[in-house]
């Protein structure tokens, strides 16, 4: 368990990773704790809102605050996944993690958590609760989830 300000440190330490593993592209993001309605939801921990010309937004829900750090440390791998596959050109970011031998798919949720095993180089796990964890789970999507 972490408090909020530990989670925006990590939060802001994994977007200076994915800067530097994406050769210095800068990714025009913040995070905030704060409400949404996918939150209400067992699996509902993150969003990231995307419009143009404006920084992502990824927001986190107040649930984050009583989650292990391999699930928090998911989360926000993931969440930077949809902010690199905003910002970065997609044939550019497709070549980019072939030759980080990860295939991207174009499905929005499997692509990011896969843009994240580009990144940091290991593939999110699912935990029992089928949550992002980064210490315990099986590394494949339940199927039950979507894609």
């Amino acid at each position: 368990m972490a408090n909020k300000s530990a989670i925006l440190r990590l939060s802001r330490v994994r977007l200076a990773d994915a800067e530097k593993e994406l050769g210095g592209i800068p990714l025009n993001a913040f995070f905030v704790f704060g409400e949404y309605s996918h939150f209400s939801k067992p699996r509902g921990f993150g969003v990231t809102f995307i419009q143009s010309g404006e920084p992502c937004e990824v927001r986190l829900s107040d649930k984050l605050t009583r989650s292990t750090l391999g699930r928090v440390d998911a989360i926000i791998r993931h969440e930077i996944g949809h902010v690199v596959d905003a910002l970065c050109p997609v044939a550019w970011l497709n070549q980019w993690a072939k030759q980080r031998k990860v295939e991207l798919p174009s499905t929005p949720e499997v692509r990011a958590d896969k843009i994240a095993e580009a990144v940091w180089g290991e593939p999110l796990l699912y935990d029992r609760d089928t949550v992002q964890n980064t210490m315990v789970g099986t590394p494949n999507r339940p199927a039950h989830l979507g894609l």
